[in-house]
């Protein structure tokens, strides 16, 4: 019944419309025929701009039989030639007027149409732009997929479920495959709605930025892994390397000489026993120092290195440092330049105590030994700078100085050590909110290496003696 009426409604409103425009006639007066003819155009030009050529045409036949039966006098009188010239004018002009209006209305409906395909486009345009800039963001596959649906939900205003595991299924009506040229990668399954056309292939066009960006995640994590793997691999043969020479060439000299020790008594005398004796006790000590260089670099690795600070002064812990160090010195010189208002470091000294001492130890192991180590400090605004200077020979190359503070690392192949200290001292002066560079001073012909330390906000007061 609706639709039978939907049919019939144009006719029936343009046959009203005629109805109105002979009552309006009838009600103005008959008298002009020029004018009622006029008149009787607009229900013409509304059928044609609300209904279309086919209704207009219609509507101006019915218009020009109704002019002949109501409004011509005598009725319907078409021997007069005024009448006659006016119905026919009518008519043509109407069929003429009903086909222009429609023309502008075509036309006006396409240019609607096209106007609302631009903007339909132009705002999926810049969905898909902003879907876009937040899956470029992805950094693995977990936050792509959150990514993605929240995207797609604010954007698009529809809740989806973005599987990449492969292993679910992909109803038909409610959800896109998400593929590339090498295969299936997941699928985006939209929850509760069935598609409609501009959805699906708004939905497709989404997938394939999420195919790519999964793609690149997938690459990304299977780089990574090489690269740990790769890491893991080097790490394992440096230190199955280090641990090779700096165990077994201290335990063979352990071994060798409490072997000899324990021999025929009356082989050494004292000075021979004593120099065996301090070879043991050297060897034990290189052993100890590795230990503790592992132990060290497994808690930095763990982030359970927590310093216990406390207020130190920079000649203090410099002084234990190359007290420590006095073997690795022996025979060398070390100049050292401190202003005197220098501030107090708030460290933890046996942690900066070990950072000096493997600096020292690591310039009198590379510098020739007729050459000085320098020390200077300085306080450059909110921090205190300690710079070691040692000359080395030859100088290092790039590589290797890019590498300086890297685990078993060791600058040269026959160098001694296990390539831990430089490493160990970049965690610990992270831990203090410090840091460790290093350069090469071509003028002097060797390596600065630089601790930079914050200085704390308040400096303790000084201790005042009164005599009474």
């Amino acid at each position: 019944m609706s639709q039978s009426w939907s049919r019939l409604w144009p006719y029936s409103a343009s046959l009203l419309a005629i109805a109105a425009a002979v009552a309006a006639t009838v009600v103005i007066g008959r008298g002009n025929v020029q004018g009622f003819v006029m008149l009787m155009l607009v229900p013409v030009m509304w059928s044609a701009v609300r209904f279309g050529r086919a209704i207009s045409i219609f509507t101006a036949v019915a218009g020009s039989i109704s002019i002949n039966l109501f409004l011509l006098t005598p009725s319907h009188d078409l021997a007069d030639i005024d009448h006659a010239l006016a119905l026919l004018t009518y008519l043509l002009v109407a069929i003429v007027t009903s086909g222009l209006v429609s023309v502008a209305r075509e036309e006006a409906d396409c240019h609607r149409e096209q106007a609302n395909l631009a903007r339909r486009r132009s705002e999926d345009i810049t969905a898909l732009y902003d879907i876009a800039q937040a899956v470029a963001g992805a950094s693995d596959l977990s936050d792509l997929k959150r990514r993605v649906e929240n995207a797609v939900a604010e954007v698009m205003g529809v809740s989806v479920t973005l599987d990449l595991t492969g292993r679910e299924s992909c109803p038909p009506g409610s959800c896109v495959l998400v593929q590339d040229t090498q295969g299936r990668l997941g699928c985006l399954t939209v929850a509760s709605v069935s598609l409609d056309d501009d959805d699906r292939r708004m939905l497709e066009a989404v997938s394939a930025q999420v195919a790519m960006a999964a793609r690149r995640a997938r690459l990304a994590e299977e780089m990574s892994e090489a690269r740990i793997l790769a890491n893991t691999e080097r790490l394992r043969g440096a230190l199955l390397s280090s641990v090779s020479h700096d165990f077994r060439t201290p335990l063979g000299t352990i071994i060798g000489s409490a072997t000899s020790l324990l021999g025929d008594e009356d082989t050494f005398d004292s000075e021979q026993r004593r120099t065996l004796l301090t070879g043991v006790l050297q060897a034990a000590r290189r052993l100890d120092r590795f230990t503790r260089n592992l132990l060290d670099i497994t808690c930095i690795e763990s982030g359970a290195v927590a310093p216990h600070r406390d207020w130190v002064d920079l000649s203090d812990l410099l002084g234990t440092a190359l007290g420590a160090a006095e073997i690795a010195l022996t025979g060398r010189a070390v100049r050292i330049d401190l202003p005197a208002d220098l501030p107090l470091l708030w460290v933890d000294f046996v942690l900066m105590e070990h950072v000096l001492l493997n600096l020292i130890e690591n310039a009198a192991k590379y510098a020739p030994p007729e050459t000085a180590i320098d020390i200077t400090a300085r306080q450059d605004g909110d921090a205190i700078v300690v710079e070691m200077f040692n000359v080395c020979r030859p100088a290092p190359s790039d590589e290797q100085m890019r590498r300086l503070f890297d685990k078993f690392y060791r600058g040269t192949v026959s160098a001694e050590g296990s390539g831990l200290g430089l490493s160990i001292c970049r965690g610990f002066m992270a831990a203090h909110d410090g840091a460790i560079t290093a350069r090469r001073d071509d003028a002097r012909g060797g390596i600065v290496l630089t601790l930079t330390f914050p200085v704390a906000a308040e400096q303790p007061l000084s201790e005042l003696v009164c005599d009474e």
